[in-house]
């Protein structure tokens, strides 16, 4: 064997690899990132608003003020 054919190592730092996924846009989670975890669902901290909004639609309604007059006797 000749040192013709040891291969070449990249001089490029290993990819990391993702420890998850965001329910929410389905991006890759990496460690060391800013997560939130909710109901066992991981969701990125810039998610978060839209993941909110969806999560809570169910919850969502409308008030309407009470008019309540003064009857003067």
């Amino acid at each position: 064997m000749s040192c013709w054919d040891i291969p070449e190592r990249s001089l490029e730092p290993p990819e990391d690899v993702p420890v998850g996924y965001c329910e929410h846009c389905g991006g890759e989670i990496y460690e060391g990132e800013t997560v939130y975890r909710i109901d066992g669902q991981l969701i990125h901290e810039d998610c978060l608003w839209d993941f909110a909004k969806e999560y809570f639609a169910d919850c969502k309604e409308e008030i309407e003020c009470e008019v309540r007059t003064r009857v003067r006797w």
